[in-house]
């Protein structure tokens, strides 16, 4: 059974920790008004307003249960949707927040910390071996005499 869902889906990106869309789910709402025309000639709205979701191509009503039995939609809401049928967005992986200025890649910033020593391990092994040379003994300098 299809359920109304939010039409913007919202994950957390562990690496920036903010919300990024990840899908957004393809949504139009209609409103259906009954009218009557009374005595005058006058043509005036008779109850209350009727609320139709189409929804990843099923349809729920006001109070967002689903439809089985499209013939239940109004027509004008059946064209529309036929017409016009709405398309979401869909992003996949996490979104870019870092760049790389040595190599212009493009990477989720939780990434961009190895990628950075990987590009230092690299420099080192173009330079060559880097000597450790210790630290210089200490000696103490005997260079006041007393007089």
């Amino acid at each position: 059974m299809p359920v109304l869902e939010d039409v913007n889906v919202m994950e957390m990106d562990r690496a920036t920790s903010k919300l990024e869309e990840v899908r957004e789910n393809p949504t139009r709402v209609f409103v259906s008004i009954p009218l009557a025309t009374d005595a005058a000639g006058v043509t005036r709205p008779i109850g209350t307003a009727g609320y139709y979701t189409w929804q990843n191509g099923n349809w729920f009503d006001t109070g967002g249960n689903w439809i089985q039995d499209e013939n239940q939609v109004p027509q004008f809401a059946r064209d529309e949707i036929a017409a016009n049928r709405p398309i979401g967005r869909v992003s996949r992986g996490p979104a870019v927040t870092a760049v790389c200025q040595f190599c212009a890649e493009k990477m989720n910033s939780s990434e961009m910390e190895a990628h950075l020593v990987a590009h230092m391990n690299e420099t080192l092994r173009a330079a060559g071996q880097i000597m450790d040379k210790g630290e210089r003994p200490v000696t103490a300098k005997n260079t006041h005499r007393g007089t």
